[in-house]
């Protein structure tokens, strides 16, 4: 390890940054929302064991953590975010995502989520917010099986009562037609006869 990841390691008070993430596989499967496990841990309340492993977490990430690495980290964060919200504040997003200002966060979410398809949304600069209108799939968790299926029967439901009020509107719009057109054959028959009455008082 590096003189300067060794001090500042062992500096005092200092927050561990990445090594906070408790293990480089849940890093790499899940993104800093679904891996954090020692938020707020210091090098003082470290044991020596502790310290040996945080290092080794160091060394780890230093080698498994290339910037391609991070990018799709941080998509699988936002795609966790979007999965449950609508609507994510950009506070939300700043600390999940580990970005400094709001111009950095709206060019990553545009350049790295948006112009690839990943997920698209409107901007909204004023109330601090990425509102979700689409994100990309991602892979079923053990336990959302059944909440997908039950989605997706109450959207057959749903679906299928809008068919027969469609159908019904259907029925009566033909119906409609229907007297519509026998009203105006009256009407027209009537006129007709009106004529024959007056051609033969005429003549």
């Amino acid at each position: 390890m590096s003189n300067a990841k060794q001090a500042y390691l062992k500096s005092p008070g200092k927050k561990i940054g990445h090594c906070k993430l408790q293990k480089v596989g849940q890093i790499r499967a899940g993104g800093k929302q679904e891996a954090e496990a020692m938020e707020g841990t210091t090098t003082d309340a470290m044991g020596p064991e502790e310290m040996e492993e945080a290092e080794t977490v160091e060394v780890m990430l230093a080698i498994f953590l290339v910037p391609d690495h991070i990018t799709k980290l941080k998509q699988l964060t936002v795609l966790s975010l979007a999965e449950m919200n609508r609507v994510i504040s950009y506070d939300q997003l700043l600390e999940q995502l580990d970005l400094s200002n709001v111009r950095e966060l709206e060019d990553f979410l545009i350049n790295d989520f948006m112009y690839a398809g990943i997920v698209k949304g409107k901007l909204d600069h004023l109330r601090r917010s990425f509102e979700v209108q689409f994100a990309a799939g991602r892979d079923l968790r053990p336990g959302q099986l059944g909440n997908l299926i039950q989605t997706l029967d109450d959207w057959l439901d749903t679906t299928n009562n809008a068919l027969l009020t469609i159908e019904e509107k259907i029925k009566w719009a033909d119906k409609k037609c229907e007297l519509d057109a026998i009203h105006k054959k009256a009407v027209k028959d009537r006129v007709e006869e009106v004529k024959k009455s007056v051609n033969n008082k005429v003549s």
